[in-house]
């Protein structure tokens, strides 16, 4: 969150909307997570709030990071990185326990799994165009947070090899087993 309010001074819905159009592909924060958060990066005197008035909708929270805020965040960026954090994918969860169900199942989730990367990958290739054409002129700023979005590119391409590969595994497992109740009747 204080990376967020490093950007620019935000409101929770702002920062919200800038998790998931900026580091989505890789980390994502829940309105339930965001202003919890915010409140306490306040109490700390890590970010300051004021209250816009607006016209006709209720008032808007904008935070900003202090400068004690900032300090924080760049000890935690000097920080190492501790320990691996493991992916949460409920494809692979129900893959993983699919002995249990007919293979069409597991294959239409793998072909809308396969169907959402490439919609993803879509969008991260967009973005990087524009960020591509911006580069040059920001190029210290802007470097950062196009290596995220080439990891967002190579993560979505690398899904949709396994995609591709686990839909042709699990077909031949569905044929085989249509072969075996043929036969066996």
């Amino acid at each position: 969150i204080l990376g967020m309010l490093s950007l620019k001074p935000m409101s929770g819905y702002d920062i919200k909307k800038n998790i998931e159009q900026g580091i989505g592909n890789f980390w994502n924060e829940s309105f339930s997570q965001i202003y919890p958060i915010l409140k306490q990066l306040t109490v700390e005197g890590l970010a300051t709030v004021t209250v816009e008035k607006q016209d006709g909708k209720p008032n808007r929270n904008v935070y900003r990071i202090t400068e004690q805020g900032r300090e924080q965040l760049i000890e935690w960026l000097d920080e190492p990185i501790i320990g691996h954090y493991p992916m949460r994918i409920e494809l692979l969860l129900k893959l993983f326990f699919a002995h249990n169900v007919e293979p069409s199942i597991m294959i239409a989730h793998v072909e809308r799994f396969q169907s959402e990367m490439k919609s993803t990958l879509s969008e991260y290739h967009e973005v990087n165009e524009k960020l591509s054409a911006k580069l040059n002129s920001k190029r210290q700023s802007l470097t950062y947070r196009y290596t995220t979005l080439q990891f967002g590119i190579h993560y979505c391409e690398a899904v949709l090899t396994w995609c591709k590969e686990t839909i042709v595994q699990l077909k031949a497992l569905d044929k085989e087993k249509l072969s075996i109740e043929t036969f066996s009747n």
